[in-house]
């Protein structure tokens, strides 16, 4: 009796260019039924020419400095000598600096690209922004304060990074908020929902990471261990989640097609069976 013939696996499914593996780590589906509702929003970039977005994205970056500055001298000057440096004090100075950071997006939208093609586009401008808006606040705060070496390298560093993590956030909110004001007439319906969302969700990253730090005062060191070991781990997570389980800074303004729903209960492919010698 001759081996038994079976047919061909099937061929490989085409590659997104994501890797879900490497360096990026396995693709995560922890928000897909916000991620498929973002999805349903995304269109193909209508830029009226292909040197707009870098020039939304460098405008975004340029106005958030001044931006972070004039947040900094307000929470200094009109904040804090009749609020103090409380919890609820520095809870409302954080809202007020998403509000700039949201500001500064909207600024480059409307004056600028008037769409916001996907979420990765929003999340990019949010990073800019949040990276000059970071830049700006926490370097007058530095220059104010004078700490030593290494707290200046570690407030320059981590907490521009949450900046620029949280203003990513509220970008995934301009975007979906860009893609309602298409379908409603009215601002306001547009604003309710995901864009309030995501705004919230980055004024909530920072209340976690103030949390952490007012709970390990007097231990500076500990503030810094478990903000960089928790906070900045943590919203950097959800942030890669909405945008599709992948960061993929290779081709980070391309959409990442989402997973159906039956592919996410099927298992890995079973191997061909072997034939018995």
């Amino acid at each position: 009796m001759g081996e038994p013939v079976y047919p061909p696996p099937p061929p490989p499914a085409p590659s997104s260019g994501f890797g879900e593996g490497g360096v990026h780590g396995p693709r995560t589906n922890l928000f897909m039924p916000v991620r498929r509702r973002l999805e349903a929003l995304e269109q193909p970039p209508r830029f009226r020419s292909s040197l707009e977005p870098n020039r939304g994205f460098a405008l975004g970056f340029v106005v958030s400095v001044p931006a972070g500055l004039l947040a900094y001298v307000i929470y200094l000057y009109g904040m804090k000598p009749y609020i103090g440096s409380s919890f609820g004090s520095i809870v409302f100075s954080d809202l007020i600096g998403e509000t700039f950071k949201a500001f500064c997006m909207l600024f480059v939208v409307v004056s600028l690209w008037l769409v916001v093609p996907n979420r990765r586009y929003g999340a990019a401008l949010g990073a800019l922004v949040g990276l000059g808006f970071g830049l700006g606040y926490q370097g007058l705060s530095s220059a104010i304060g004078q700490p030593d070496a290494g707290q200046f390298v570690l407030v320059m560093i981590f907490l521009t990074l949450m900046d620029v993590i949280s203003a990513a956030l509220i970008g995934l909110g301009l975007f979906v908020l860009i893609a309602n004001r298409e379908r409603f007439n009215s601002f306001v319906r547009a604003l309710v929902g995901l864009p309030l969302l995501f705004y919230f969700l980055a004024v909530i990253s920072w209340m976690v990471w103030n949390a952490l730090a007012f709970a390990a005062r007097p231990n500076m060191a500990l503030e810094w261990v478990l903000d960089i070991v928790i906070a900045i781990p943590l919203f950097a997570f959800i942030l890669r989640d909405f945008l599709g389980g992948h960061f993929n800074f290779e081709n980070f303004l391309e959409p990442l097609p989402e997973p159906s729903p039956l592919s996410l209960l099927e298992g890995p492919p079973l191997p061909p069976p072997q034939s018995e010698s």
